[in-house]
């Protein structure tokens, strides 16, 4: 009888050992960086119909752009599919249209556009479609998204189950 209740008591010992050790994991989880992508991106897979299969983590050089003929020579404010340039849209010269992209501080943006050679020569450049303030004239938005300048953000690449 004893031995019965000391083999209970280990055994409730081990499970509570158990249970314990799967708290830990699960906090020091829901602090982890996989944890904290992963819940930002529920908001944006059902509402864009994203199934994600993989994140795959990119280091991106980004840099910004208006729709003037300045930046975009005769097509204005036409992408490269042949859209109107809208928030959300972005150039890159080595993914395919239509690839889904998260840029840590700028949110989801969708391949919509190609890029100069000159600039736009490696897989981790991308170029951020900013579009104009109301009521604000060409120079001001040149100088304002020009202003925003190139930087080195952690994105990921959004592989989508088929």
């Amino acid at each position: 009888m004893i031995e019965t209740k000391l083999e209970e008591k280990r055994q409730q010992e081990e499970f509570n050992s158990k249970i314990q050790k799967q708290k830990e994991e699960l906090v020091e989880y829901i602090g982890s960086d996989e944890y904290k992508l992963r819940e930002e991106t529920r908001s944006w897979r059902l509402p864009r119909g994203i199934s994600i299969d993989q994140l795959q983590p990119i280091m991106m050089e980004i840099s910004y752009y208006s729709d003037l003929a300045i930046e975009n020579s005769k097509y204005g404010n036409i992408t490269a599919t042949g859209k109107t340039l809208q928030n959300g849209m972005i150039a890159n010269n080595y993914l395919d249209f239509g690839t889904n992209v998260y840029i840590e501080g700028e949110g989801m943006k969708v391949v919509e556009d190609r890029g100069s050679l000159k600039y736009f020569s490696k897989y981790n450049n991308f170029d951020v479609y900013i579009p104009r303030n109301p009521g604000e004239n060409n120079s001001d938005y040149y100088t304002r998204v020009n202003d925003m300048g190139r930087k080195m953000i952690q994105g990921y690449i959004i592989k989508e189950e088929l």
